[in-house]
């Protein structure tokens, strides 16, 4: 599971990423980056879930001439990565985030998908299904307590006010999806903080793009992610992790 916030702006997409790759336990084993910018088709594209099946997907895009092409064609690449990431290996897990320039709309687009199941040809439903974002996406969305703890809301509030354009805003989201605990995967109850190494903003506008690293956490490789421990205990997958 990867943190993921995205957010269209009049001139541009930006979205944030975390920076850790887990294994089965929730213990750090990489850092990378999860965002993939291709400038030539005008696009940038995040995922989370199964690592190898994200990259093949990746590949697939690359060939695509521009953001409507790689939208038009995303059911199509999704499901042949899907099954070559399964021959590979990976659990049928993986949810994508594009965003770029229509030209077709001739404005900036911003859209999820996801897929997962116990093989290729059993997915949950929902599965393969576009969902056009109108302003943001934010996955995985935090414990209500953590939120409070991050200051996103007060006590009694229900909906959350954020300003998405502000990086210590996102920061603090961030911070509330770290310190809420997730499964660990499809087939565990085990469950951990699965957010962390750093956070990663990727800016696209037309004809260009950049990136940076906004904000690092203390995580190390070898280590569990952020707070606590892995509780495998826990029947709810969204336990919040101790103080």
């Amino acid at each position: 599971m990867s943190g993921m916030v995205g957010i269209i702006f009049k001139d541009g997409i930006q979205m944030y990423t975390d920076g850790t790759t887990y294994d089965e336990d929730g213990v750090c084993r990489l850092f990378n980056q999860k965002t993939d910018i291709m400038l030539p088709q005008e696009t940038i594209m995040a995922s989370r879930g199964s690592g190898r099946t994200g990259l093949i997907l990746r590949m697939m895009m690359t060939v695509r001439t521009d953001f409507d092409d790689i939208s038009d064609h995303l059911k199509e690449d999704l499901e042949n990565a899907i099954y070559e990431g399964w021959r590979a290996g990976d659990a049928c897990n993986l949810a994508v985030l594009i965003g770029g320039w229509s030209e077709r709309e001739k404005k900036f687009r911003m859209g999820n998908m996801y897929a997962q199941g116990e093989d290729p040809w059993n997915s949950v439903p929902g599965s393969y299904e576009m969902n056009w974002n109108n302003h943001y996406y934010a996955a995985p969305w935090p414990d209500h307590a953590e939120l409070q703890a991050a200051g996103i809301i007060d006590e009694g509030q229900t909906e959350t006010t954020i300003n998405l354009g502000d990086d210590a805003q996102v920061v603090l989201l961030m911070e509330a999806m770290r310190r809420t605990r997730y499964q660990l995967g499809p087939e565990t109850k085990g469950t951990g903080c699965l957010i962390g190494g750093f956070i990663q903003r990727t800016t696209l506008q037309r004809g260009s793009a950049c990136t940076f690293i906004i904000h690092r956490w203390p995580d190390k490789i070898g280590e569990h992610i952020g707070v606590g421990v892995v509780d495998y205990r826990a029947e709810d997958s969204h336990e919040a992790a101790p103080a």
